[in-house]
């Protein structure tokens, strides 16, 4: 008798709560895309886990993220074809982007004018360049078009609206997952799906303008203004805007098309709040620091 419940201890106590844990364990950390897409808390979760690997080549990073949402691989295996015909240009400045939106969240390139994940964030990629030991960001963050010089009607939704969390153009700007890779120049001649596989990832941050300090979205306000002033004058320009301001997005085609985006300083500061870096300032200049 004394065996028998010595042995039933060992088992309840040692051996069950061990087996449950390594399987609640196993389930917390793997992720399907639906909860990517659409779970605020699944997204941050898989955010972090991602940017534990940083910094890191993307391929590097896209292969151990099929680890912990196994259905990665086989969307990519499913529709990796498709991806690559679409989206072979040398030319194309969105071609991290939407990379990133395949590779690590199986989504293929659309023109949807919303949000690209459910849970409202969109998913953008840009490169920060290396100054010493800092970094800071290379280029604005474009977010979406908004109209064309071409015809001023066009820019009526920003006309309308007095306030930028009216405009309908805020859902695009105001939630994000940002990747930002390190900018080298490119020397070799390489397929671009290749080269955007060997790229440095330095970091993954999530942001939300609602969130904020207060000081820094009165500034976006103030831009927001100097936005509408310059439509309402027909004369667009970027002058005097400083974290959002409005610039050429054209092509061949249509070479007045305007967008709206974040310039790189916002960007670098956008870093630095939600991807927690130490901020630092060197005149009108700021950068982060990022630890290897």
């Amino acid at each position: 008798m004394f065996w028998s419940k010595l042995w039933s201890t060992v088992i309840t106590t040692f051996l069950l709560p061990k087996h449950n844990s390594f399987r609640i364990k196993k389930r917390m950390n793997t992720f399907s895309l639906e909860q990517i897409h659409n779970d605020e808390n699944a997204l941050q979760q898989y955010v972090r886990r991602l940017n534990q690997m940083c910094p890191a080549r993307l391929d590097s990073v896209t292969e151990q993220a099929r680890n912990f949402c196994p259905e990665l691989a086989e969307v990519y295996d499913e529709k990796a074809d498709r991806f690559i015909a679409n989206n072979s240009k040398d030319t194309d400045k969105g071609s991290n982007g939407k990379y990133v939106e395949f590779s690590l969240f199986g989504i293929l390139p659309n023109s949807d004018a919303n949000p690209d994940l459910l849970s409202g964030y969109d998913i953008k990629a840009t490169h920060f360049k290396k100054i010493s030991t800092m970094y800071n960001a290379k280029e604005r963050l474009t977010i979406t078009n908004c109209g064309t010089k071409s015809d001023y009607a066009s820019f009526k939704n920003i006309n309308d609206n007095e306030f930028v969390t009216d405009c309908k153009y805020y859902s695009k700007m105001q939630k994000g997952v940002v990747f930002v890779f390190l900018y080298e120049s490119q020397t070799e001649q390489v397929a671009p799906i290749e080269r955007l596989k060997n790229k440095t990832l330095l970091t993954v941050f999530l942001y939300d303008l609602a969130k904020l300090p207060a000081d820094e979205m009165s500034i976006i306000n103030s831009d927001y203004a100097l936005i509408r002033k310059c439509i309402q004058d027909k004369e667009v320009t970027q002058r005097n805007q400083c974290y959002l301001h409005i610039h050429r997005h054209g092509t061949k085609k249509n070479p007045n098309t305007c967008a709206l985006g974040f310039t790189n300083r916002f960007l670098t500061k956008l870093a630095s709040i939600f991807a927690e870096k130490k901020l630092i300032m060197k005149g009108r200049s700021c950068c982060i620091k990022i630890e290897s």
